[in-house]
């Protein structure tokens, strides 16, 4: 049975899952969200923009959970996924220095 969760996204992340540009969503956190660990392939996606209404749906394909992050693992996600994540570089930058302070 599937699941069901609510993903919100900034405008310029949103436009480019609905254009086909992004097909990956990364969220690199210090600490588990509410979806860590809960979200399976075959999982439905309700996709809002936010402070906006739900606006698509999705289905889960696959889920790749990372613990205990390193400035290295977060490269090594951006140079093997970046393609799909479409993501900048200041955004792995940010999160590699904290990850570097944790």
């Amino acid at each position: 049975m599937a699941n069901y969760h609510l993903v919100i996204l900034k405008k310029s992340y949103l436009d480019a899952i609905l254009n086909n540009h992004k097909k990956i969503e990364l969220r690199l956190t210090k600490s588990r969200h509410h979806g860590f660990g809960r979200v399976f392939a075959g999982d439905k996606l309700f996709i809002k923009e936010s402070s906006g209404p739900v606006c698509a749906t999705a289905t889960v394909e696959a889920v790749k959970n990372h613990e205990n992050l390193t400035p290295e693992k977060i490269l090594e996600i951006k140079q093997r996924y970046n393609h799909q994540i479409g993501g900048n570089d200041e955004y792995t930058s940010e999160k590699s220095l904290a990850a570097a302070y944790s």
